[in-house]
């Protein structure tokens, strides 16, 4: 309707320049939380893995936390820079695939038992 193709676009378009620095902080607030708490999941989980999937040392290099981490970080900052949500069409469908893949481990593992 408006046009617009982002939210800073539209928030400008709808409520002035203040909108669009409000939504700007919001977004980067929002951004950043969900990559701290993706880096804490995964560190956890990378974590548990390489001990109990693959056996190496809890006092391993590896994992250590600031390697898993570091790690975290160098997978997540391509993303960070993308200019569309197009980019990460591929990185959506295999987060979404990969979870109900996990989910149906955990099902199948928790009638198992």
């Amino acid at each position: 309707m408006t046009g617009e193709n982002d939210y800073k676009s539209l928030a400008r378009a709808a409520f002035d320049k203040t909108g669009g620095v409000i939504t700007d902080c919001s977004i980067f607030i929002f951004d950043f939380g969900v990559c701290v708490a993706f880096l804490l999941i995964f560190e956890d989980s990378i974590e548990r893995l390489l001990i109990e999937g693959f056996g190496v040392s809890e006092t391993s290099f590896f994992c250590k936390k600031w390697v898993i981490m570091v790690f975290g970080g160098v997978l997540i900052t391509p993303f960070l820079y993308a200019q569309s949500t197009k980019f990460l069409t591929f990185a959506s469908t295999l987060s979404i695939v990969l979870t109900v893949f996990f989910l149906c481990i955990i099902v199948v593992d928790f009638w198992k038992r």
